[in-house]
């Protein structure tokens, strides 16, 4: 069904262009039932555009509070992961990144260091082997004295004249390297000598003490 826009009139026959009272254009087909309106709704419902809310009022109390710790926990991460890179970068000593930079400084590192122990304990003398003086000795006054030895003791008798006339004398002794102690007795005195022997052991020199004659010196060579 077509119509004329003009008078409204309406005509069945859609192979017609023009209005027969007018020649006005027909319109195109058309269903008259689209034609009712509905009414609107007594009370229609608006629709109604809630303003937009600014960033304050989205952050409520809530929203603060989990603001709060993420940041928290991000500054946490920040601060440990500085606190791990300060370990890492300061766990060698400069000698040790020195050492590590040269290998053969890290081959004399590994080597064991030897320790020494250092003791304050006094250490013993060298004990020297005796000397012999085994055999006749003349003095200086022309005194004979026969001496016999054993390792390192030996035994002395001499006979001469003294400060209070002639002695016969016997006594016995120690010898260590090219020293000698020697202790005696004769028949109105008693005395201790201490003396030395020559490196070829052919003379002795002796300081005696004696309780009736007192100190003298003695010379002696070996016959």
């Amino acid at each position: 069904m077509k119509r004329c826009s003009q008078c409204g009139r309406t005509y069945p026959d859609d192979s017609l262009a023009f209005c027969l009272d007018d020649g006005s254009l027909l319109s195109a087909p058309y269903d008259p039932n689209a034609t009712l309106r509905m009414s609107p709704p007594t009370n229609p419902k608006t629709t109604e555009v809630l303003p937009s809310r600014s960033m304050s009022e989205r952050a409520r109390p809530g929203n603060k509070s989990l603001v709060l710790y993420l940041a928290i926990g991000l500054g946490a991460l920040i601060v440990g992961g500085v606190i791990v890179g300060l370990m890492k970068s300061g766990g060698e000593k400069p000698s040790e990144l020195s050492a590590n930079s040269n290998p053969a400084a890290n081959s004399n590192a590994a080597a064991p260091a030897t320790q020494t122990t250092i003791s304050n304990a006094p250490r013993s003398a060298p004990t020297l082997a005796p000397l012999d003086i085994s055999g006749n000795w003349r003095d200086q006054f022309g005194f004979v004295s026969h001496v016999t030895q054993t390792g390192d003791q030996f035994q002395i008798t001499a006979i001469g004249r003294g400060c209070r006339g002639r002695f016969v004398t016997s006594g016995s002794g120690t010898i260590r390297g090219n020293t000698l102690e020697l202790e005696y007795t004769s028949n109105y005195s008693k005395g201790h000598c201490g003396g030395t022997i020559s490196p070829d052991g052919s003379q002795m020199t002796s300081d005696c003490l004696d309780t009736a004659c007192g100190r003298f010196l003695t010379s002696s060579r070996r016959q």
